[in-house]
């Protein structure tokens, strides 16, 4: 999907900090996500943002080896997602409604 400039920068303008469950899928297209607080803006031409991932974790192949992602960003109200997210777990989107995206999957 193609975001214009003016867009990207007001999108990103709105965003103070938070919590982001960012997600992708593998080689295989088996779901993957984490919780992450490190999401910032990195260009507006071409609309990039970053993430950062500690390579000891489990998922960070999948991200690494897709090159997409999808950030999803919670409000209070979603702290057990977070959670559910920051935990190692074997299926992190068991229980959670979740729909996939061209490049990763929504919750």
């Amino acid at each position: 999907m193609a975001v214009s400039e003016d867009d990207f920068r007001s999108a990103l303008s709105r965003f103070p900090s938070g919590v982001n469950v960012v997600t992708t899928k593998d080689a295989n297209g088996r779901p993957h996500g984490i919780t992450v607080s490190a999401f910032c803006s990195v260009s507006l031409a071409p609309p990039l943002v970053l993430i950062c991932i500690e390579k000891t974790t489990a998922s960070h192949d999948a991200f690494n080896d897709s090159g997409v992602f999808v950030v999803n960003t919670l409000r209070a109200s979603h702290q057990h997602i977070s959670e559910q997210f920051a935990a190692p777990a074997v299926d992190k989107f068991d229980a959670v409604a979740f729909r996939p995206a061209s490049l990763g999957f929504r919750s």
